[in-house]
């Protein structure tokens, strides 16, 4: 005859701690639901032992959350394997603190989720290093953040590596800087993308150095400017060469700065293009030496308008020859000032061709008489002073294109020394307007040959001053 709830709630702690197995295997799931969490606490740990999957189903909460130290351990993997969620977390600390191994290894992934910060915060480091990948799978990220950093160093290399993202990203900086360098090391490419920035900050410089090309191209920008640029500094040439142009061209000045020649090197033109002007205006001479050509081609105008006169006047002929035009355009006229009349002469006529009026204006008669004066357009030419005009070479002339000469201002006109007009050709004089050449002075106009003569219209010859066929 089944015993009813007040005859078992008589029943004293000491007649249920001498419940023979027998007696107890008899008592049905409804039976022991009736037992008070003290009358539970007083089982004996071998009843506790054969508790079936029936009797399972009666057990409360609180009944669970009274198990003791003593008895928790005497529950059968098949037991344990069956609670339920709510009897599972109502698992205290102590309890769960006293799972043998193979009782830990038949918990289910949803049990070990089910149990609070707190409790899993306790768990032996035996049950932290021995969990199973299904398990892991169940641990949430709540969980997570509350292990400590000794807690951390329980779990193995494997079980972290089987860590979800988000999981990984929950272990908090402190959490991740004890991480060891194989396990670092091993981090996919998805876990690291999941590391907040106080982890990466807190990354050391051994951590750091394990990082491996693929796993440091894989960062985001906002996590690559969170590392520390003393750890930055450390930075290998092979894991340079991981880095995205967007992730160099989001280098803070700190870690641009602990960048060697070496790395520099390696910087593709789309990589140098990719650098915010602030990031370049870091650079000194020597850094700017080892630049090649073919990255220089990479520098827009915002870039090169950011350089200090000091870089471009260190520039070589060589380098200033990969620059594009579009760039050398942006110039400053105080940039343009410290170029050579050897780093000017070295320009190329589709850079010359680039300059804006401004800049032309801004050479000095030095400069102006070393430019390769055949790309000068006939809207730079109208920007030159007499004076600048007087500086050309008789080359430079002659190396003008007819639509240039035909642009020349009445000023500029005046500015033509005496060896200067014979140099021009013959298809240069041919194309003179009558404006142009009464711009003259008469001693001017006496410089003319009779080659160049012969190539004049009369109407042009009329118009030099001193010089009349009627």
């Amino acid at each position: 005859m089944a015993l009813t709830a007040p005859q078992l709630q008589a029943l004293t702690t000491t007649q249920l701690s001498a419940l023979s197995t027998t007696l107890f295997a008899a008592m049905s799931g409804r039976e022991l639901s009736f037992l008070t969490s003290t009358q539970f606490a007083a089982l004996s740990s071998t009843n506790i032992a054969g508790l079936t999957s029936t009797q399972l189903k009666g057990i409360t909460t609180s009944d669970f959350a009274a198990l003791t130290s003593t008895q928790f351990p005497s529950l059968t993997t098949t037991i344990i394997g069956l609670l339920s969620p709510l009897q599972f977390q109502a698992l205290g600390a102590t309890a769960l603190a006293s799972l043998s191994t193979t009782q830990a290894t038949g918990l289910t992934s949803t049990q070990i989720g089910g149990i609070t910060a707190t409790a899993f915060a306790t768990l032996s480091s035996t049950f932290l290093s021995g969990l199973t990948n299904t398990q892991i799978a169940g641990i949430t990220t709540t969980q997570i953040a509350a292990l400590s950093t000794t807690d951390v160093t329980f779990l193995t290399n494997t079980e972290i590596l089987e860590m979800a993202a988000t999981q990984i990203g929950a272990l908090g900086a402190a959490n991740f800087a004890v991480l060891s360098t194989t396990t670092i090391g091993g981090l996919a490419t998805t876990q690291l993308a999941k590391l907040t920035s106080a982890e990466l900050g807190a990354i050391t410089t051994t951590q750091f150095g394990v990082l491996t090309a693929t796993q440091l191209g894989g960062l985001k920008t906002t996590q690559i400017v969170a590392i520390d640029s003393n750890t930055f500094a450390g930075l290998t040439t092979t894991q340079f060469a991981g880095l995205t142009a967007t992730q160099i061209a989001a280098l803070t000045r700190a870690q641009f700065g602990t960048l060697t020649t070496t790395d520099i090197t390696m910087l593709t033109s789309q990589q140098i293009a990719a650098l915010k002007p602030a990031q370049l205006a870091g650079f000194d001479t020597t850094t700017f030496a080892v630049l090649t050509t073919t990255q220089l081609s990479g520098l827009t105008s915002m870039q090169v308008k950011a350089l200090s006169t000091t870089v471009i006047a260190s520039l070589t002929t060589t380098q200033l020859s990969g620059i594009s035009t579009t760039a050398i355009a942006a110039l400053t006229p105080t940039q343009l000032s410290v170029l050579s009349t050897t780093d000017v002469a070295t320009l190329t006529t589709a850079q010359i061709s680039g300059f804006t009026r401004t800049q032309i204006a801004a050479l000095t008669t030095d400069q102006i008489s070393n430019i390769a004066a055949s790309g000068l357009t006939p809207g730079q030419i109208t920007a030159l002073t007499a004076n600048q005009i007087g500086a050309l070479t008789t080359t430079q002339i002659a190396g003008l294109t007819t639509t240039t000469v035909r642009s020349l201002r009445p000023s500029e006109m005046a500015g033509l020394t005496t060896t200067q007009i014979p140099a021009l050709t013959t298809d240069q004089v041919a194309v003179l307007t009558v404006t142009e050449l009464g711009a003259l002075n008469i001693t001017q106009g006496a410089a003319f040959t009779t080659t160049q003569l012969a190539n004049m219209a009369t109407t042009q010859i009329n118009a030099i001053p001193g010089m009349s066929t009627s």
